[in-house]
């Protein structure tokens, strides 16, 4: 059985202390098609306690207020619902106040007179604010699998390093230290910058270890004879593969 999903109606705080104003937007919305569930509020006390309840998709504020003003608000809009972006409308609003209104945050401002591109403002504004979400997300995703990775590298019972293309260590985790000798990734990091011209490879390796990471930027299956920090001698198997960019450009 199919079945058809309808978007919930936009949620607006709008403050507005006029009336016919407030009966002026609601209409301008309606006519341009816009399915929306406004909550008017006409002073600060009740402006402040309808953001401490439940979330809005956008804030309407009017710029001038016999005991508030649009900045205040807009701000304490962008405390308590930050995710919510804030239009700014007003009967009267010079040059001046409409750039200091961007310039603290608001995502658009617009007359009473030319209510015209109100639709076309908010539509935008909740755009802006999805995308911001979206990009919110994916950086929440990223971070949690960065997180994740470093943790499993971290805990790996194998040496595990990390290169730019010119050979520099970019990374090294604590199995590759502790084979090696070293208390921690950062002592080792301190002592070899260079992963081909280490005092650490075998001089009898180190043109073959080179020539191989310079031909195609891998190791596979590759044993080499390593020098631990107190001067013994390790043999371990080293695999290695080169990572690159779209355009195939050696990344590390």
């Amino acid at each position: 059985m199919n079945q058809l999903s309808m978007k919930p109606p936009i949620r607006i705080l709008h403050l507005e202390d006029n009336p016919r104003d407030a009966a002026m937007i609601r209409d301008r919305l309606g006519a341009d098609g816009l399915a929306c569930e406004i909550v008017l509020v006409d002073e600060r006390k009740s402006f402040e306690a309808a953001l401490a309840g439940a979330a809005f998709d956008l804030v309407l504020c009017d710029y001038n207020l016999p005991d508030y003003d649009g900045i205040s608000a807009m701000k304490l809009a962008q405390e308590k619902q930050p995710g919510a972006p804030v239009i700014m409308v007003s009967g009267s609003l010079s040059p001046e106040d409409a750039v200091a209104c961007l310039k603290q945050g608001t995502t658009d401002y617009l007359l009473k007179q030319r209510l015209e591109g109100l639709t076309p403002a908010l539509k935008r504004a909740l755009d802006e604010a999805e995308e911001r979400r979206e990009h919110q997300r994916a950086e929440e995703l990223l971070r949690q699998a960065e997180v994740k990775y470093r943790s499993i590298v971290d805990h790996a019972v194998e040496g595990i390093f990390q290169t730019s293309p010119d050979g520099r260590y970019l990374m090294v985790n604590a199995a590759m230290a502790r084979i090696l000798g070293f208390a921690s990734p950062a002592e080792l990091m301190e002592k070899y910058t260079d992963i081909a011209r280490q005092s650490y490879v075998h001089p009898e390796q180190r043109e073959e270890f080179e020539r191989r990471l310079a031909t195609d930027g891998s190791l596979s299956g590759f044993e080499c004879e390593y020098y631990r920090k107190d001067g013994t001698r390790v043999w371990t198997c080293e695999s290695a593969r080169a990572v690159r960019d779209e355009a195939g450009r050696l990344v590390c």
